[in-house]
């Protein structure tokens, strides 16, 4: 296992505008908007600059650390994805929890573990590691204990997205125990594609 990376929704939000992308997945405290993500930006260049992460100076710009830079790159590059989030049951396209992204670099997986509060812990993992991790969330969303804390918890769902098209998502309804299963088998089929 691989040493983690903390960083917030404002940092990699600059980190990416520093690659020249903007970051591929959704946020949880950065609403979509221009403004929003231009606001972000500036915020997250200033704490990477006050924690050491990213330099600059007027002759050559910014630069940023080179084992940070490589993680963020492989997201913002990354063809592939899977994972996963906490969504309302009728806004299921929208972040509203946390979320569990993975994605496939020569034979290991880099997760993106982040929280509701906007704290983004990178590091990396085997497949069955990051498949366990996502089922463990749909698991514990559906059997109500992941959102035992929020009073209408029957309205939200864990949104596993493992492909670009809709189809290629499970929605797993929270506080939904009712004694059926899940289907895993497309997430567990998406997983043993992207080994390939």
């Amino acid at each position: 296992m691989a040493q983690g990376i903390l960083l917030t929704d404002d940092e990699v939000v600059a980190l990416a505008a520093l690659l020249g992308r903007p970051w591929p997945t959704g946020l949880a405290t950065v609403a979509t908007t221009a403004q929003e993500l231009s606001q972000a930006g500036k915020r997250g260049v200033r704490s990477l600059i006050i924690r050491g992460i990213v330099t600059a100076d007027a002759e050559s710009g910014y630069t940023t650390h080179p084992g940070v830079s490589a993680v963020i790159e492989t997201f913002v590059n990354a063809s592939q994805r899977i994972g996963g989030y906490i969504a309302r049951s009728a806004a299921l396209e929208t972040m509203a929890g946390a979320s569990l992204t993975a994605v496939p670099v020569a034979g290991i997986w880099w997760i993106d573990a982040a929280t509701a509060q906007g704290v983004h812990g990178f590091r990396q993992a085997e497949a069955e590691e990051v498949l366990a991790a996502i089922t463990e969330l749909a698991d514990h969303t559906r059997d109500g204990t992941l959102l035992s804390g929020v009073d209408d918890a029957a309205e939200y769902a864990f949104v596993i997205v493992y492909g670009d098209g809709p189809e290629q998502r499970i929605v797993v309804p929270a506080n939904s125990s009712d004694g059926t299963a899940w289907d895993r088998g497309p997430l567990q089929q998406a997983f043993a594609a992207a080994a390939v």
